[in-house]
């Protein structure tokens, strides 16, 4: 199960650049030469023009300071498109891994250094474009924008190492293993994922993990699958134009289906809920009361959430005191073992990782 992740990682990513050049594609460049000959500007864009422009030149050595980071630089534009459009998009981790696994086979750290850099740089850079156009609303000069993100990203990695040593030092028996975590909060679930995926690209490496020998070679067809759908939507979109084949979006849904082979999806019901009242009901039948509060939900969202998560850890997870720790009822939507153990089948036996012994990815019997 846990390989399906790649598949699917590997569909999401080709449709996604197929997706933009097929149905987004002409009017992206349509938009961008006007950009360049025209010379009406928007209200906004005048009252920036006061300001000096970023220097090309600033962002050069940010870009080129490494392949990885030059991956990012090229995909950039068409998952950014797609993050204007959907609101989400792929990431670049499985590729990174993938390519620095030929590259440098055998080298984990090597492999997990390079798919930082490569997916890191491409999030930064949509984070940097995110302010930027909020500086464009908010009349900010640009150069104070790209040098805030770029202090903001050079202190928060100091903050976030240090933050990182202080925890790996007070929790490392609740983080390896070898306690129980009373309030179940140090799982360390992320990190063991990372070093799972440097294992399987670094160690093993993509040509045995993932070769034609191996039971997972499959996973390599997912780029093809994912290239090639997009394009017959686009030409039935050109047969049928009656029906918006645009709107069935793969990167979306092979995207969506990459979380479910590791068991840890949480939230899915809830954000189901929302999106087919909100995005459904609500913006068909109610469309004016729809478009005046939709933002506003969304910060509400990620506000209440936010929220929500410090109660639970403060008052519930035991954060204030270890007394203040209770057990979540267990039932038939959150069951878990007399042990203690939630749902099973989230367990790192899968794919490789069975006993814990990266020795193969079939099951014992």
């Amino acid at each position: 199960m846990y390989a399906l992740i790649f598949l699917y990682s590997f569909i999401a990513l080709g449709s996604c650049v197929t997706h933009v050049l097929c149905f987004h594609g002409a009017s992206m460049w349509k938009t961008w030469k006007s950009a360049i000959k025209s010379t009406d500007e928007d209200i906004h864009q005048k009252m920036m023009n006061i300001y000096p422009e970023v220097p090309q030149l600033w962002y050069a050595p940010l870009v080129w300071s490494s392949l990885a980071a030059a991956i990012a630089w090229i995909m950039t534009l068409p998952i950014g498109a797609m993050v204007a459009i959907t609101g989400t998009g792929p990431g670049l981790n499985v590729i990174t891994q993938l390519l620095c696994g030929f590259m440098f086979p055998g080298k984990v750290i090597a492999n997990m250094t390079f798919k930082c850099y490569g997916y890191m740089a491409m999030w930064q850079c949509h984070k940097l474009l995110e302010d930027l156009k909020l500086g464009v609303y908010m009349e900010i000069p640009p150069r104070a924008m790209f040098a805030a993100q770029i202090w903001g990203a050079c202190i928060g990695a100091v903050f976030n190492y240090i933050v990182m040593i202080i925890i790996i030092d007070n929790k490392r028996p609740f983080l390896d293993g070898t306690r129980d975590d009373p309030t179940r909060l140090w799982t360390g679930a992320n990190p063991q994922v990372y070093w799972g995926s440097g294992l399987i690209y670094g160690a093993l490496g993509p040509a045995k993990m993932f070769g034609k020998s191996s039971q997972y070679h499959f996973i390599y067809w997912g780029f093809l699958i994912g290239a090639v759908l997009p394009v017959l939507q686009w030409g039935l979109s050109k047969k049928y134009p009656s029906i918006r084949w645009s709107a069935i979006n793969v990167t979306i849904i092979a995207g969506g289906m990459s979380q479910y082979p590791t068991g840890l999806v949480i939230g899915v019901v809830c954000g189901l809920a929302v999106c087919v009242i909100w995005q459904g009901w609500l913006f068909k039948y109610h469309k004016n009361w729809w478009s005046k509060y939709t933002f506003i939900l969304s910060a509400a969202l990620d506000t209440g959430a936010a929220f929500t998560g410090l109660f639970l850890f403060l008052f519930l997870q035991g954060g204030l005191h270890p007394k203040l720790a209770f057990d979540m009822p267990s039932w038939f939507m959150n069951y878990y073992t007399p042990q203690g153990i939630n749902a099973p089948y989230m367990g790192v036996n899968r794919c490789g990782a069975y006993g814990n012994k990266w020795e193969s990815g079939m099951l014992e019997k």
